[in-house]
């Protein structure tokens, strides 16, 4: 009975020793660490280890450099990287024909009552930072069966997005100030700098959502706007307008501390023949607006060092687009009267028009005339994609309109540039510089 006795206290040793704290998907802030997914944070007395999830092109590689850290917020003792399970630390990693791999990073311990850390790279060059990862996950404000994104069921286009901190309603950045809920209904009121409203919000018996704000008319909210056209006329002449175009946006889980606090957007002048470009502050909160003279619907270009894309703009409109940096991919929603438009752009992005890098070898190894005849192949193959598209039935008929004239635009523009292209491609292949 003694040794029974001494081996429980033994075990009991052991569990207290080696117990430590896992955090399934911490919920982290903002990351610049494109195809990096944090699975799951372990702490304990020795160590803390960070799970991870990386996807790559197959043949690319990735790296886990030396200098590569944790820092505790508030604090100026850095934590450098100990070990790596399933990937060499500080070499090269191919990527295989899966394309993914799980790895694991080790870090020393850190100090007791930390809340909120950042992981990044201190060598030169380094690229991946995540910034805010919590040492426990805190629940939503909101509840859970509420929580997330709706969609107007009448257009389809996003209407509310209930976060874990915030609330997005109406183009803007909500506070929530107070929350109440009992089974399937239940208010919230939301605070913005001197602005305050209420909305009421009740499930039906299909799990959409109604919502009342401030005694209004009430909205049907649902799950996805999948299966619903956000428009159905295309544009018509007269289609200039000088007018203001509003671009305002959201990034979650912005810190100031990943060095920039500025996005820029270029728009192209048909008129002149320019490229103007606006700068725009962003927000401690990750807030930013445009004010943008516009005065015909076209296709801008949005730079940072955390996003890098384009929107499309009319004059007289606004857009809000909710930027995420958790997912990898489609990480955009939008909000406003050009939301619609936008989102179907965003799907369409995998009709992606003309292939450069085959277009490079081909333009070679062929005539002009012969060139023109590529080019109005894959001009078809593509038109062919796209109109499989439009036939289900879910495209936006203004998205179809100026995804068919962008791609006939790209590609008849292409035939009148063979000469530049058979240059460049003839001094890329042979190394000879522009000097040249």
């Amino acid at each position: 009975m003694k040794h029974l006795f001494s081996f429980l206290a033994l075990s009991l040793f052991l569990v207290s020793v080696n117990s430590q704290t896992i955090v399934q998907t911490p919920k982290h802030g903002m990351s610049t660490a494109g195809g990096l997914r944090m699975d799951a944070l372990a702490l304990n007395d020795t160590a803390t280890i960070l799970s991870f999830h990386a996807t790559a092109k197959p043949g690319v590689w990735i790296s886990i450099p030396g200098k590569t850290y944790i820092l505790p917020l508030g604090s100026t003792d850095t934590l450098y990287i100990k070990a790596t399970e399933n990937i060499p630390l500080g070499r090269k990693y191919y990527m295989t024909e899966s394309g993914f791999i799980d790895f694991k990073a080790i870090f020393p311990a850190l100090p007791k009552g930390t809340s909120y850390f950042d992981y990044g790279e201190s060598n030169a060059g380094g690229s991946w930072f995540i910034y805010d990862i919590p040492t426990k996950n805190h629940p939503s404000k909101c509840p859970e069966s509420f929580a997330g994104n709706w969609y107007n069921a009448q257009n389809g286009n996003w209407s509310l997005g209930l976060m874990q901190d915030v609330a997005v309603y109406k183009n803007m950045v909500w506070q929530y100030e107070e929350v109440s809920f009992k089974r399937q209904k239940g208010k919230i009121r939301l605070k913005r700098k001197d602005q305050d409203l209420e909305l009421l919000l009740k499930k039906d018996k299909n799990e959409n959502l109604l919502l009342t704000e401030s005694n209004k008319e009430t909205t049907l909210l649902v799950r996805s706007a999948k299966q619903i056209v956000s428009d159905k006329k295309s544009y018509t002449e007269p289609i200039f307008k000088m007018d203001t175009s509003i671009y305002s946006g959201y990034i979650e889980g912005y810190s100031s501390r990943a060095g920039f606090k500025t996005l820029s957007v270029s728009v192209n002048d048909i008129l002149t023949g320019e490229q103007n470009s606006f700068v725009a502050s962003i927000d401690e909160d990750g807030q930013f607006t445009f004010k943008l003279p516009f005065y015909y619907p076209h296709v801008v270009f949005v730079r940072s060092k955390i996003y890098n894309g384009s929107v499309f703009l009319e004059p007289g409109e606004s857009l809000f687009q909710y930027l995420s940096t958790q997912t990898k991919g489609n990480n955009s929603l939008f909000m406003g009267s050009t939301a619609g438009i936008n989102s179907d752009l965003l799907e369409l992005r995998a009709i992606s028009g003309p292939d450069y890098n085959e277009m490079s070898d081909t333009v070679m190894q062929i005539n002009q005339q012969a060139f023109k005849s590529y080019l109005l192949e894959k001009l078809r193959t593509d038109l062919i994609q796209l109109e499989e598209i439009n036939n289900k039935g879910t495209l936006g008929a203004k998205a179809y309109q100026v995804k068919k004239m962008d791609l006939t635009y790209r590609y008849f523009s292409l035939m009148f540039e063979y000469e530049w292209l058979y240059e460049s491609a003839y001094r890329k292949k042979n190394n000879i510089p522009r000097t040249q």
